[in-house]
């Protein structure tokens, strides 16, 4: 017998365009009806939210629109929905005038806290328990000890924060290595809060740590522009004993390319100014060969968009 949950973290609800070209409720809208279908294949029995449902922690500065998008889309996934708060979610630790409130009140998403709550098998013979943690800046760990799970049930939790198999400094954010969370009843973390994804670790006691990375790109970094978003499969199996495990898979969300709009730009002004010295070698090149230079960059070993900016460069 087994259980699946689909996890996925820092959707970043918006609807602005401020660096992107195209409709971006349009493009979380299709990134949320791909995590309908990997629910609809894996037979999935919950999704987890890890928390930034929202991209401002300022309630007024969601709109009416943007609020009801989002809470249409995730009842449309059909299942139940534990979500946390994440930085994004909460003003001065709290989630009052947010719209996440409403919808926690209103049973569009279940509030995942340290009190587990359980999801069965379809047999009634298994069950999961969910707990989760809002985030928080201090790095204090009794929070996550004070759970008492079922005896023999299986526990995940869901948090927001940053981790690291070691524990240490992420600019000026503290970040808490694996090892800390020993303590904790918590047999597997969904993490969210960082953007990029980290792969499936585990720690001395056997406790796995996922973190499948944003789901919206939310910049327009290097790495943003090329990151493919990522969403958790979690499966857990019992053996004929009663005995479970744990096994996790990250799954691609597609994504359009070319959505933001200054990216090339920067690149093609960055580039220019690399280029500047290139030309003034070829054209020393041209003097010496008696070649004209829209021939030598013809003949050049570049890629079509480098050789695009050294020929508007020349006829410039």
């Amino acid at each position: 017998m087994k259980i699946s949950f689909v996890h996925l973290t820092d959707i970043h609800w918006t609807g602005s365009n401020s660096y992107r070209v195209d409709d971006i409720m349009e493009t979380l809208s299709g990134k949320f009806q791909q995590v309908r279908k990997y629910c609809d294949q894996y037979n999935v029995a919950a999704v987890l939210i890890s928390g930034d449902l929202f991209d401002s922690k300022h309630g007024t500065k969601i709109s009416y629109e943007t609020s009801i998008k989002a809470a249409q889309h995730i009842k449309l996934l059909g299942l139940q929905v534990f979500a946390i708060a994440g930085n994004h979610d909460t003003s001065l630790n709290s989630i009052d005038n947010h719209p996440l409130k409403f919808m926690f009140e209103s049973g569009i998403l279940t509030r995942a806290t340290n009190i587990p709550q359980y999801v069965s098998t379809q047999n009634g013979q298994n069950r999961v328990g969910i707990a989760g943690f809002d985030h928080s800046y201090t790095t204090d760990m009794s929070r996550f000890s004070a759970i008492n799970p079922e005896q023999d049930a299986p526990l995940i939790g869901l948090i927001h924060m940053m981790i690291g198999l070691k524990s240490g400094k992420f600019y000026s954010e503290d970040r808490l290595g694996i090892e800390e969370f020993t303590q904790s009843n918590v047999n597997l973390f969904c993490n969210g809060h960082e953007h990029t994804s980290l792969p499936q670790m585990i720690n001395s006691k056997g406790q796995i740590f996922v973190q499948p990375g944003a789901f919206r790109r939310t910049n327009t970094a290097s790495e943003e522009i090329d990151r493919v978003p990522q969403i958790t499969l979690i499966t857990v199996a019992w053996d004929s004993a009663g005995k479970s495990t744990i096994s996790t898979e990250y799954l691609p969300i597609q994504i359009k390319s070319d959505i933001f709009k200054d990216w090339k730009r920067e690149i093609k002004s960055e580039k220019k100014d690399e280029l500047k010295g290139f030309l003034e070698r070829v054209q020393s090149m041209r003097d010496s060969t008696q070649l004209d230079i829209n021939t030598l960059i013809k003949e050049s070993d570049l890629e079509p968009e480098v050789r695009e900016i050294l020929e508007s460069y020349v006829g410039s």
